[in-house]
Parts: C-alpha cells; structure tokens; sequence
C-alpha cells in the first residue's frame, strides 16, 4: 500500500450512516489536489492526516486514492492549523476567528486551546461565552479521536467505531473495557466472535460470566436463525462447549442465570412436543 500525507482541502461527499468521504486531499510538497474515497467517519476539512491505501483508475472520476486505514495527525504549520479551525469542527470557531487566533498564537494556537483556553480572551471579540463552546467542543472531538484510535487497536474498523460512540456517547470507552460483550447486542455487524476477540485482547478469561452468557445467546440466536423455536437441553449445552471451550457446569449456571432473569425460557416437553 502507499502512504500519502496532507491534509483534507474539502469534503465533496459524505455518508453519515457509513462514515464514506469523497474528498480532496493536499499533499505535502505537490500544487494539484487528490481525490480521496473510503470510509473516514469524523474527518473534517483541514484535518492533517496520514493515510494508507491504494490508487484506483474509476471510468468516471478518473484517478482516485481508495484509504485502507488512516491516522489523523495534528497540524504543525500556520496554514494547516488554520484550515483545521476554520473547517467548523470546533463549534465557536469559524474562519473569522480561526483567523484572529492563529494571527495572534501562530504554531502554539492548538496548545492555547487544549491546555489553557483562557488565553483566547486574549483575541479581540472572544467572551468568556465563547470560549466555554469552543473548550466543551473541542473535548468532545478529543473524545471521538480517541474512541476511533482505542478501537482501532481491536480491529475495529473506524466505521464501526463511528456507530458505538453514537451509542455510548463519551462512556464508550470505558464501556467496551467493562463488558465488550455488549457490543454483541447492541451494535449491529458486531456478533459474539468479533466481541469475543476484542475480550480476549482486554484480558477476560474464557470462563468469564460475560462471556459464558453471551455466547449462550448466541447459540440461541443462531439456532433462531436456522428455524428452531426450541431445542433440547443436552444438545444446546454440547454446542455452546465446542463454540465456548468451558465446561458445562459453566455454562448451566449461567444458563439458569439467564432462565431467572426470564432471557431464555425452560419448557418441558413430553415425547410429542407438548407441553407437561
């Protein structure tokens, strides 16, 4: 794969349900933009990125980069920073003031706003008013920044990452790192294996009551799925071992857990099928 470097010029089409961008990207040392396509949820326009993929030849757009995995970097140079902030991804900070404030705080302009904001009273026509939008603003893009690079580290794809942090909000780091199973039920593409997989990389054990009782949900799902209303007792206990690797004393437990809670519901049958 190629690795270019720039940063986002403009965006010329976005799907906000996937996260795909078609955009224009300026590379460092070149005059001519690129069009960049691929799934980049949250990315705005000035936004210094370092992106890897592939160039594709499209019958009607001509050259296109198609992005595999990008990695959103912070603008060094005037020209960049100020792009950044007049992109309006900082609520409070549009191009007059973006102007204003890299005039006035040059390369130092994002270290004033991420670590002593009050020093943009400083600039003329910003209010303490302004300043509380653009400090709360910019936590929470430093939030989502830092939900897309956690999950990254799990294998989740940023299109993924853009959909749990719609769901949990700030919370969906410490979400994922309390129960991954979660993501299982409430994130649609996100089955028990690819939850499973995130909870092995956090460290859960097989025999975790998270796990044990996620998984036996889905083995109900999948038997669902194949047309089964019901299922009998030792065949499902057999199935959830091989897919589980614990013993069946585990998955009982949590088996009956779940029959409590009144998840699962326990018939008994009698030879004809019908209720006892």
């Amino acid at each position: 794969m190629d690795t270019l470097q720039g940063y986002i010029e403009h965006i010329t089409f976005s799907n906000s349900d996937n996260g795909f961008i078609v955009a224009k990207f300026k590379e460092k040392q070149k005059k001519d933009l690129t069009t960049i396509i691929g799934v980049m949820p949250s990315v705005q326009p000035g936004e210094a990125l370092s992106i890897e993929g592939e160039w594709k030849n499209h019958s009607n757009f001509g050259r296109q980069f198609e992005v595999k995995n990008f990695v959103i970097e912070i603008p060094s140079d005037i020209v960049g920073i100020q792009k950044y902030l007049e992109s309006g991804l900082v609520k409070g900070i549009g191009p007059v003031y973006a102007e204003k404030i890299v005039q006035k705080f040059k390369t130092e302009t994002l270290d004033i706003i991420d670590e002593t904001p009050h020093r943009l009273l400083e600039v003329e026509g910003i209010g303490k008013k302004r300043i509380e939008m653009i400090r709360k603003n910019w936590e929470d893009q430093k939030i989502i920044r830092q939900v897309i690079i956690f999950l990254r580290t799990y294998g989740i794809s940023p299109t993924y990452a853009q959909k749990i942090y719609k769901m949990y909000a700030n919370a969906s780091i410490q979400k994922v790192k309390e129960n991954p199973y979660i993501l299982a039920k409430d994130i649609t593409g996100i089955g028990f294996k690819i939850a499973d997989n995130i909870a092995e990389k956090l460290g859960f054990e097989k025999t975790s009551p998270l796990r044990i009782a996620s998984g036996i949900e889905y083995v109900l799902f999948e038997m669902t799925s194949a047309g089964h209303t019901c299922y009998p007792l030792e065949e499902f206990l057999q199935t959830s071992q091989k897919i589980l690797e614990v013993e069946d004393i585990l998955i009982k437990k949590e088996l009956d857990s779940l029959i409590l809670k009144k998840q699962v519901i326990k018939d008994f049958l009698d030879k004809d099928g019908e209720k006892k």
